[in-house]
Parts: C-alpha cells; structure tokens; sequence
C-alpha cells in the first residue's frame, strides 16, 4: 500500500512512498522515498528476531542480522578462503582444534591435539596425521587379537588397545615430553620392532613392558641359601621344581626376579644371589615370558630405551647401532642364527635375562654392554657367548653364568683385538661363572681381559688362553 505525502521542496508535488521505503533524503539529493534493502544507497534494518546488545553485524538477503562471539568465529572458520594476514601482530591466547578423537575428514596443514586417555599429542595433517610432541606422560596399550590400529584406540586393555606393538611406536612423537610406556598383552607379535628418530626434551625413557604368565607356584618345603660369593642362591619345594631352569621365579622376601640356573625336582638354583634368605613356607612363583616379539632394532642414535619382561625370538633378535641406548630387564633373547644379540656403538645393561643361541650369543662391536645376573647359553658347537671386539668394553658382573652345551670349539668370553672384558663382582653379588667350554677366556692380541680372580671356572677344557707374544691380557 502506497503513502502520498505532499513533498516539501522548491515547488510542490506528491512524494509517494511505497512498501519498502522510507522517507529520507540522500547526500546531495531532496527528500525522497529511500528503499530498504542491502544495495547502494538503501537504507538497512534489522533482519534477526533475537538480535541482542554487544551482537556483530552481518548482512542479510533482507538487512542485518546479529551474530554473537562464537557465531562469528565459526563464521570466519567456516567461510575463510585465503590466509589471514596480521599485518605483523600478535595473536594472543590461541586455544588449539582438540578432543579424545581425531578429526574424520582433516585437510592437509591442519593441527590437532589429542588429548585422549593416557597421552596428550599435537598433530598436524599431511595426506595423514603426524605426531609433532608429546605433553606429559604416555601410555599405550597393545592386544594383538582385541586391539585395533587407528589413533582412536590404546588408551586401555582388550578391545580400546592397539594391535601391533610397531603402531604404538609409531605414535611416539618425534619430540617426546614425558616418559612413555607401551603395556604389551601375553602373544606372540610376528613383528619386527623399529625405534628410531624419537628425541626426548628432558630425562625421559621409553619403555616397552610385556607380560610375564605363571608357570607354576608353590610353598618352599625347607629353608633356601642366600648365596655368597662362590655360592649361589637355591630354593627348596620337594618334587615340585624339576624342568625350571631358564625360567623367572620370583620370591616375595627376596623382593625381586631372578634366572633360574638349573633345578632338580627338589631345588631350583639362581644366578647370582639374594638379598635375603628363601625361608620354609616362603611362597614363590615361576614365570614364563607371554610376550613374545620377532625382534627388536633400535638406532640412530636412539636414547633411552627400557625394555622389561619380553622375550624375542628369531634370528638377530636384537640390533642396537649408531650410538643407540637400550637396556633389557627380565628378558629372553634366543636365536637359532649365527649371531644372536648385535650390539653396535652405544651402550646396554642385561639384567636378569636368558640368552640363549645357536651361534654367538652376544656380539659387541663398538659400545658398551653390562651384564648383571644373568645367563648366556650356546646350544651348538663353534659358538662364543660372549665376543667382543675393537674399542668394545663388556663387565661380566653379579653372578652371571656362561654355559655351553658342549666343549667342542666353544667360548665363553671371546675378546678380540682392541677389546676390554671386566668380570668384577661383589661377594654378596656372588660371583660369574664360566663352565662347559672348550676355552673359558680367550684374549687375542691386544685384547684385556680384567679381574678374572673370582670367576667360577668348571667343566671347561682350558679355562683361559691368551696371546700374550702379541699382548693379549688375561688378569
């Protein structure tokens, strides 16, 4: 419906106004019906029902309408097609994209934070999501049969768990801020595990945990021997202990695991000592390994690596190059190769662990390697189970015992040019022990091989040989 108004200007006539216009007048124009609507020279009004104070402004196909703080950023978010330039100043009080569960359709640049149970991990999106840095803490779960591969999953046992223990790994940023732990359920993983290229920002480690499994417990039937320098630590259950040797037991007052040596039915006997003397009636536990890994490679110039209670099983099960750091707790290392453990360059601690292989059993070239109450079997002849060669240093420490299956050609310490072997141990420790070889230490030109005074010799066919023309060193 139309309005006729009488215009007010240098001469009359009728000013009508339509729907849609108001009465107004534009710079440099007479008073006039003004259209209202969003083109050039329109008048605007409001377009929004719930227009509020402190509300934005955006256009509308009719006026405006009022859009609060987080419509506006979705707006930006949603709509931006172009860089935003600063124009050299500071955003302040970023709040990264983030959530338990990684986006469904990222773009590439995109960066997200993970903060789902057991870790914290910024992410950015290239063709896939790529670990930046760890914040705090991580901890990781894998089940082979439960678990599945996607970053959604190992925040928790079964079914919330990875599948593989190399996805996990590769979860680990490549800047870590906290220490890391993979938990490894009891299966065999048919997998060869790489770590590398993980740089920790403070004293951080990662450590791989498996699963030991029960075998068999009991109550000792006698008091047991604590163990002292040349004697070695034994428990007691008649009838109950025969086919344990190279197994785990585990006694409550002792307070640790230990390697079960050899055993008959009626006694089990360890390597090395204990730190208190198995009593009658004392429970104890045997264990298994229920992890089981192919093998395991860590390099360049990896840095602390722990690995607690897994065996690895194939040939060349463990590989340590380039300056790497890892230590093994409570693991099993057999291999029917040629050469079981490779250590190159860095450095290693065995601690209560069963080597066992069809070759040499560990190799050291370069680095540093220390073992502490444990046991290293060759099962074939023309095996070594230890060598050690040029700018190497192996300590052969705490009641360690190198055996063999026979004599033929068989060395338990086999140090070649350059090399240093030390074997000190305490009393209380007890000391190594060197059996069934062909030769016990054989020490080539220019190799040192150091306090040897307590070593334990039996069963060898000649306990040591040295090439002592060409400076080869047996003390």
């Amino acid at each position: 419906m139309a309005v006729t108004w009488k215009k007010i200007a240098y001469y009359d006539t009728l000013l009508t106004v339509e729907e849609q216009e108001i009465v107004g007048r534009l710079t440099g124009g007479n008073v006039d019906g003004i259209t209202i609507g969003i083109a050039d020279n329109n008048m605007v009004q409001i377009d929004d029902a719930d227009a509020a104070d402190d509300d934005y402004c955006k256009l509308t196909a009719n006026g405006i309408e009022g859009r609060s703080y987080a419509e506006v950023l979705a707006d930006l978010s949603g709509q931006a097609g172009a860089a935003f330039n600063c124009n050299t100043q500071e955003f302040q009080n970023l709040v990264c994209h983030k959530g338990s569960t990684m986006p469904a359709a990222p773009t590439d640049g995109q960066w997200f934070l993970f903060n789902g149970t057991g870790r914290t991990i910024l992410y950015q999106y290239n063709s896939e999501w790529i670990p930046i840095i760890s914040v705090g803490t991580m901890t990781l779960y894998v089940d082979k049969t439960d678990g599945t591969d996607d970053l959604n999953h190992g925040t928790a046992v079964d079914a919330s768990a990875f599948a593989t223990v190399q996805y996990a790994v590769d979860c680990i940023p490549g800047l870590v801020g906290g220490n890391v732990v993979i938990y490894i359920n009891a299966e065999d993983y048919a997998e060869t595990v790489t770590i590398r290229g993980k740089k920790a920002s403070g004293n951080y480690t990662i450590t791989l945990q498996g699963t030991l499994t029960e075998s068999s417990s009991g109550t000792q039937s006698a008091n047991g021997v604590l163990g002292v320098d040349v004697t070695q630590g034994s428990f007691t259950d008649t009838g109950n202990l025969a086919g344990v040797a190279n197994l785990l037991c585990y006694l409550a007052a002792d307070g640790d695991y230990r390697i079960i040596d050899s055993s008959t039915a009626n006694t089990a006997t360890i390597c090395g000592t204990f730190t208190s003397q198995p009593l009658q009636t004392e429970a104890y536990v045997i264990y298994d390994w229920g992890t089981s890994i192919n093998s395991l490679v860590v390099n360049g110039n990896q840095q602390g690596i722990k690995v607690y209670d897994i065996s690895f099983d194939t040939l060349y099960p463990i590989t340590r190059e380039d300056d790497a750091v890892v230590d093994f707790y409570r693991c099993k290392l057999a291999s029917s190769g040629s050469i079981n453990c490779i250590f190159r360059a860095g450095s290693s601690f065995l601690y209560y662990c069963y080597v066992e292989s069809d070759g040499q059993a560990v190799y050291v070239e370069r680095g540093e390697v220390k073992i502490y109450s444990s046991k290293i079997y060759t099962s074939t002849t023309n095996d070594r189970c230890v060598r050690t060669t040029i700018n190497s240093l192996v300590w052969i420490r705490a009641g360690t015992v190198l055996d063999a299956a026979s004599t033929t050609t068989t060395y338990g310490i086999y140090a070649e040019t350059g090399a240093q072997v030390g074997c000190y141990s305490t009393a209380a420790e007890g000391y190594p022990r060197i059996r069934n070889q062909a030769v016990g230490i054989r020490a080539q030109s220019g190799a040192q091989v150091a306090i040897t005074a307590n070593i334990q010799y039996s069963g060898n066919t000649l306990d040591e040989s040295a090439d002592a023309a060409s400076f080869g060193y047996i003390d």
